[in-house]
């Protein structure tokens, strides 16, 4: 078997039983006999402050170097109020500037998120798909992974219990996997 890939994980929520952040551990357990998943805590990132560029906060230098490092990257994102979180949004900030290398240029991607209501993050991941086109990310297409009642399909230890949405993340995770081992 081909070595690992390396992967950088994101949660877009902060929220301690946050389903994207169970999504995302799922993606990590997973994918464990073929990619070693280091999921990044999101809230440990200032604020993007075009004052700082000449003097990028360590822990915002110390992630663009996991990124740079990594063959792909995964994003998972709840949406609010029809769009990606506001958290999700700072570290693209800091991620597609010059100060930091711009380290997600032409980075592999996968996109997911979870969601109580029917339509399972789907505005969202279109917001944030346009903003990865934007600065050169190469997003996973299809097919998408948009969890919907997700309180119905993650049982008490926050894994993903819903068989159809298990092989729909398998089909996107291993797209990416491809895309990062062809980088």
């Amino acid at each position: 078997m081909a070595d690992k890939v390396k992967l950088v994980g994101f949660s877009g929520s902060l929220r301690k039983q946050s389903y994207n952040s169970q999504l995302l551990r799922e993606c990590q357990r997973l994918l464990a006999d073929v990619a070693d998943v280091h999921i990044f805590d999101l809230g440990s990132l200032p604020f993007y402050n075009q004052d700082l560029d000449g003097n990028v906060p360590p822990v915002v230098m110390d992630l663009a170097n996991q990124v740079r490092q990594a063959d792909g990257v995964i994003l998972v994102t709840p949406e609010y109020n029809y769009s990606y979180s506001g958290v999700m949004k700072n570290m693209l900030e800091w991620l597609s500037r010059q100060c930091t290398g711009a380290p997600l240029n032409d980075k592999p991607a996968a996109v997911m998120g979870a969601t109580l209501g029917a339509f399972g993050t789907t505005r969202g991941q279109r917001h944030l798909r346009d903003v990865l086109f934007s600065i050169g990310v190469r997003a996973v297409g299809k097919p998408e992974v948009c969890v919907s009642f997700a309180n119905q399909k993650f049982d008490a230890n926050g894994r993903l219990t819903d068989q159809p949405t298990v092989d729909f993340m398998l089909q996107h995770l291993h797209q990416l996997v491809a895309m990062g081992r062809s980088s």
